[in-house]
């Protein structure tokens, strides 16, 4: 009997809360009145997944009553660590406390007027979220400890809040059938003059090039150009094909340096004019390293023929995924270049241009920049090349 009371409690709780009003007409009832948390009524865990940019979230806390009571219900709330275990046995998962650096709640108590049914709110404050670690699942119990004049209902008095940060790159463009060039080239201006230059990418190739064993990552043609592979060179290998003033084409043929298929790699080109020192890295680590011959001046990719995924003809694509394209106009050290493979702030000093390659649909790739170096399906023959097929993704787990 005592069941089919409390049942009938909720039943008409979520009567209440379709209604747009909070204060219900006081009858007599002869079931038990009972507290507890309003969500947790409907679905006891709340999933946070967090993304790169979130900092802080808010949620609120509220707990309600099956009936209005004729006093003010005080309720008191605590984040009950203890049952982490209970959770994780019911749940079939492993997670862990959330660190209290992560959390704070506005308060630990609540008022249910008399006459009413839904309490005050409590803020549960999560915050900085930038600095949890990645790939781990947080859970933070919030529970009703006390409760006055009436009974908290025992499962539905806890609220659990799992915190997980995925991974930080969720879609890429597969460019095999097309490729990109700047939708304004003149007027690319913070593109133009760079004395210092990095240039960076991950990609995930699936073929080889078939035309002279290329493939074409982005740049110009005889010019700068980051592209895989060469008539006479391994089709697998990273090569800078360089006009003559930059000293030709680099590096070396080297088997050892080769590209894998099917899995992400992250491909960076450093150039320092003063200098002239050039230097490929993969996946974070030096690969080739040399001082350039050639009088070149400062590189300037403010053209017409500055693509992505094209070079000299349109049977040279990438023929597989790209994202997390840049420009820089400064050398980026090994560790800056390491640690920043998945995720960089468009903001950081010396980017200026910033292809995420997140859009998902349509034709278009922005530039997170504020320099506004968008991109588009370029013209090949007059007409618009095919479309970009954007492809689920899940890169930088590790």
């Amino acid at each position: 009997m005592k069941q089919f009371k409390t049942y009938l409690a909720i039943t008409l709780l979520t009567c209440f809360a379709l209604s747009s009003c909070n204060r219900v007409d006081e009858s007599k009832s002869d079931f038990d009145n009972v507290a507890y948390i309003e969500a947790a009524a409907i679905k006891s865990t709340e999933a946070l997944l967090l993304k790169n940019t979130d900092t802080e979230i808010q949620k609120i806390l509220q707990a309600s009553l099956a009936l209005p009571a004729d006093k003010d219900i005080n309720v008191s709330y605590k984040v009950d660590f203890s049952l982490v275990g209970r959770y994780n046995a019911a749940s079939y998962v492993e997670t862990q406390a959330l660190p209290n650096e992560f959390f704070e709640l506005s308060d630990n108590k609540a008022l249910i007027p008399a006459g009413m049914v839904r309490s005050s709110n409590v803020t549960v404050r999560f915050k900085n979220l930038e600095n949890i670690p990645r790939g781990t699942t947080f859970v933070l119990p919030v529970t009703i400890e006390s409760v006055t004049e009436v009974s908290a209902l025992e499962s539905a008095k806890t609220i659990y809040y799992t915190v997980k940060k995925g991974a930080p790159i969720v879609v890429a463009a597969n460019i095999n059938h097309t490729f990109l060039q700047l939708v304004n080239s003149t007027g690319a201006t913070s593109l133009a003059n760079l004395d210092k230059l990095t240039m960076e990418a991950l990609i995930r190739p699936h073929e080889w090039g078939t035309e002279a064993g290329i493939s074409t990552v982005m740049g110009v043609e005889n010019y700068f150009l980051i592209r895989i592979g060469d008539s006479g060179f391994p089709t697998e290998q990273i090569q800078i094909s360089k006009g003559a003033s930059y000293g030709g084409n680099w590096p070396p043929m080297d088997e050892s340096k080769k590209l894998k298929k099917d899995i992400w790699q992250h491909i960076a080109l450093t150039f320092d004019l003063t200098t002239r020192e050039m230097v490929i890295y993969v996946d974070g680590r030096v690969q080739s390293r040399a001082i350039q011959g050639g009088t070149g001046t400062a590189v300037s990719f403010n053209r017409a023929d500055f693509y992505i995924g094209k070079s000299w003809s349109d049977n040279r694509p990438l023929r597989g995924e790209i994202c997390e394209a840049r420009i820089w106009n400064t050398v980026r050290s090994q560790e800056e270049i390491s640690s920043s493979r998945y995720y960089v702030a468009s903001d950081t000093p010396g980017l200026v241009a910033y292809w995420k390659f997140d859009e998902g649909n349509g034709n278009n790739v922005n530039d997170y920049t504020e320099n506004e170096n968008h991109l588009t399906v370029g013209l090949t023959g007059g007409t618009t090349a095919n479309p970009i097929t954007w492809i689920p993704v899940e890169v930088g787990m590790e």
